[in-house]
């Protein structure tokens, strides 16, 4: 294998890929979605990064507290600054944002504060961000629609779950997404099969991969990933 394939290192945790080996150290992850800290766990554990996350669910966010090496907030990311109503669903390892047409009435909502991207990096007083994480239950779109150009520069990666595979009429807007992340400078990698449940940006005024990384990230990564998920799912039902 030549060895501008070899200098990528790519991760995959909670489902979010990314390449860590263009993570600097001390560099400043934000994991929006933070959940129950799956994915700040394993960075803490795996490299020395400035991490704040970001969970407005009552039920989860005290438990985050237990957590060394992060700094989390109870509150939403969105597009805007303010308060929103926030619809949880009925098990704990999910949040919902979803507009109440998209939402079984039926649901509990709280009201959270909200906080948006160019705040974070203001209040926190942020230069760069080595990789912005997005999961958070259906507000991705309007948060990448809205990101200002001032918050695009500072990041290398972006790693997002969109939820077409909840609704597929989002896949237009998801399309849009993409296009305007690419218009400002990012390379787009659709890690996922069979929706954009797993979409890796890379932002190339920082992380300017070669054309052999390229293609190893974009076809060999991806396909030998799914081939070995397919084989190991063979195996485990003999």
């Amino acid at each position: 294998m030549p060895t501008a394939m070899k200098n990528i290192i790519y991760k995959k945790i909670c489902d979010h890929s990314f390449l860590i080996n263009f993570i600097k150290n001390n560099a400043v992850v934000l994991d929006c979605g933070a959940n129950r800290g799956q994915f700040s766990r394993w960075l803490i554990n795996n490299g020395l990064f400035k991490i704040y996350g970001f969970e407005p669910d009552p039920r989860i966010f005290p438990n985050l507290n237990e957590i060394r090496g992060a700094t989390f907030y109870k509150k939403a990311v969105s597009a805007n600054n303010g308060q929103m109503n926030l619809c949880l669903n009925d098990g704990i390892d999910g949040t919902g944002y979803y507009d109440h047409k998209r939402v079984n009435s039926t649901y509990e909502s709280v009201v959270v504060n909200c906080i948006n991207l160019d705040t974070i990096i203001s209040e926190n007083k942020i230069n760069e961000v080595g990789l912005l994480k997005i999961d958070v239950e259906g507000a991705e779109i309007e948060i990448i629609l809205n990101m200002s150009e001032k918050m695009r520069e500072r990041v290398s990666q972006i790693t997002v779950e969109f939820h077409d595979f909840i609704d597929k009429n989002e896949i237009p807007r998801i399309r849009k997404c993409i296009q305007s992340l690419k218009s400002s400078g990012f390379r787009v990698y659709r890690m996922s099969f069979f929706d954009y449940s797993d979409v890796l940006f890379i932002n190339k005024s920082k992380i300017n991969l070669n054309l052999h990384q390229r293609i190893y990230l974009r076809f060999i990564i991806k396909f030998g990933s799914g081939i070995k998920r397919i084989i190991s799912r063979i195996i485990g039902c003999k």
